[in-house]
């Protein structure tokens, strides 16, 4: 018999996965990957389920190509979802035409590149994996809130916000990861390097460690108990989908816990 492979699956990071599918990023007014929920821009582009409450103002629009997106309520339940009929349309129709405002639109600059194979499914073959969503994003920018502004070039910042750590608890923990590395079991992994010192550019098997062992330990107390029992609830839901196995039960489970936790975030 024949022996045939076929490409369902295809692993990148974040850029690396847009310039497979040939996707413009957060360039586009719909700049996730999977769904078509609308970018809005404010000193950056993101994506909130509920419009914001301080719109950009008309000035921005010609980062929309003239026109500033729909502020629309999405239901984290029932997302638009992109679907592959219609990518590989969208990307069809923007190389023969140049229809910049579609691509623009819709986030697609062109046909992915392994359009020709019949078993990719655009955007289902190019899922996130678990290192580049978790542990290279969702975790050290959650973390960044707790360290301060989310934006802020300083390590540590005191605000004013309730989930806010100060700057002298964060230099106690780092002392105490520090002290505890010797005896940090090899079992689970290289012990964090010093916190305070290295957490702009911690790996991702350091981010890791921290957001499984560490820091449940360390938050305890030093969190509001609303944070701290929505950060809990993350960590069971990154948990059971980083398992092994699955079972669908425990599927459904993930994706109530993750809604749940983009209620709070939002």
């Amino acid at each position: 018999f024949t022996l045939r492979a076929h490409i369902c699956l295809v692993a990148a990071d974040m850029p690396g996965r847009e310039k497979l599918m040939n996707f413009k990023g957060n360039r586009g007014i719909c700049y996730c990957p999977y769904c078509y929920v609308q970018g809005v821009f404010h000193r950056g582009v993101y994506c909130p389920l509920e419009p914001p409450t301080n719109p950009a103002p008309p000035t921005v629009q010609a980062r929309y190509g003239g026109e500033l997106p729909d502020l629309n309520t999405y239901d984290s339940s029932n997302l638009p979802m992109r679907d592959d009929t219609q990518s590989r349309r969208i990307g069809l129709h923007v190389v023969q035409t140049g229809d910049e405002h579609t691509a623009k639109k819709y986030g697609i600059k062109g046909p992915c590149c392994l359009s020709q194979l019949k078993s990719i499914d655009i955007p289902r073959s190019f899922p996130p994996d678990a290192m580049h969503l978790w542990w290279e994003n969702i975790i050290p920018d959650l973390v960044k809130h707790w360290r301060g502004k989310f934006s802020a070039t300083k390590k540590f910042v005191q605000t004013n916000d309730e989930y806010n750590i100060r700057p002298s608890i964060w230099l106690d923990i780092s002392r105490d990861m520090v002290a505890s590395a010797n005896t940090f079991p090899t079992l689970f992994g290289d012990p964090i390097r010093n916190f305070a010192e290295h957490c702009h550019h911690l790996k991702a098997a350091e981010w890791r460690t921290f957001a499984f062992l560490l820091a449940p330990i360390y938050l305890k107390g030093n969190l509001p108990d609303e944070d701290y029992e929505h950060y809990l609830n993350l960590i069971d839901a990154i948990q059971l989908a980083c398992d092994n196995e699955i079972t669908v039960i425990e599927v459904l489970a993930v994706g109530r816990r993750i809604k749940r936790f983009i209620r709070y975030y939002e």
